[in-house]
């Protein structure tokens, strides 16, 4: 399931739906990607969903044990912007698609290959 920005609450009222109604701990999950926050290179797992178009896709953070979405904005150049909650980044791939640099502005924090 991917979704605009313009249905995201939707999108997330429907992911959320779909994801409690399944045995997370039986490990049968829905569509999604899970995001572990510790890993930056988790993050490279949305950046190959997207291609070039803006996307919303589902996703589940263990350590939080959240359900959400992730919001993916394809700029220029080869650069992306990722919302995951309140966590804003700033990606960059090069042109063979492996992550160059991700930066969390908020935590300047910054990983470059």
């Amino acid at each position: 399931m991917h979704g605009t920005a313009a249905n995201a609450a939707d999108v997330k009222k429907d992911i959320v739906g779909k994801w409690k109604a399944t045995k997370v701990a039986e490990g049968t999950l829905p569509e999604g990607s899970i995001v572990d926050n510790n890993f930056f290179h988790h993050y490279l797992i949305l950046l190959y969903r997207v291609k070039a178009a803006d996307q919303i896709l589902p996703i589940f953070v263990p350590q939080d044990m959240q359900v959400g979405i992730a919001r993916v904005k394809a700029g220029a150049n080869r650069t992306y912007s990722i919302e995951v909650g309140s966590v804003k980044l700033d990606a960059t791939v090069d042109e063979s698609g492996r992550l160059l640099r991700l930066a969390v502005p908020a935590s300047k924090v910054v990983v470059e290959r």
